[in-house]
């Protein structure tokens, strides 16, 4: 009886555990930066960064209060749209630039490619899959607020999964992690 997966032929010799993880990695970002160029602008892209700007203004007028308070898209909490005000804190808002926008899909690209990563380090068929999945590359791809969560509930439970007990560290940053998923958005908690 194999014991391989599907049975596909064994690697050469001298193929090497991180060759593979590099062409995964390699394959995620390559469709990542793609995905970042060529997709359409989505329904609620606009809504992010539209509020990535407002948290900018709000920042460089130094209004913490207005951060906290601040009334557009309370539906989600502000991390990630306040990952989305850096572009325009470094100076990208020209009028009629798409600077922004590929700006802010490239934050949410390096969160993605990251979470593929790190799912390829466990299991290596699974970052694979992780790295085609559509609905992963596009959400992951474009100025949602996925990519983030997304990575960090991936890394509560591979810390998790190392942890030994409660008075492990890795029980902690595990936790914090998942804090970090509730503070991009609501439903992976």
């Amino acid at each position: 009886m194999p014991s391989r997966l599907l049975n596909l032929p064994s690697l050469p010799g001298w193929w090497k555990r991180q060759y593979t993880l590099i062409l995964i990695v390699l394959l995620s970002t390559m469709m990542h930066a793609w995905s970042v160029w060529q997709l359409p602008i989505d329904f609620d892209e606009p809504v992010y960064l539209q509020a990535g700007e407002e948290y900018a203004k709000l920042i460089s007028e130094g209004d913490l209060t207005g951060i906290i308070n601040f009334q557009e898209n309370r539906e989600h909490p502000p991390l990630v749209k306040l990952l989305y005000s850096v572009p325009f804190l470094l100076g990208f808002n020209q009028p009629g630039s798409q600077l922004p926008l590929f700006a802010a899909r490239s934050i949410s690209a390096i969160f993605g490619v990251l979470a593929v990563y790190f799912v390829s380090r466990r299991s290596m068929w699974a970052g694979f899959f992780l790295a085609f999945q559509s609905m992963t590359l596009k959400y992951t791809s474009q100025a949602y607020l996925e990519a983030l969560p997304m990575l960090m509930v991936v890394l509560a439970a591979l810390f998790l999964e190392k942890a030994k007990d409660s008075h492990d560290w890795r029980f902690w940053v595990s936790a914090v992690c998942f804090g970090i998923a509730g503070a991009a958005k609501y439903p992976y908690l």
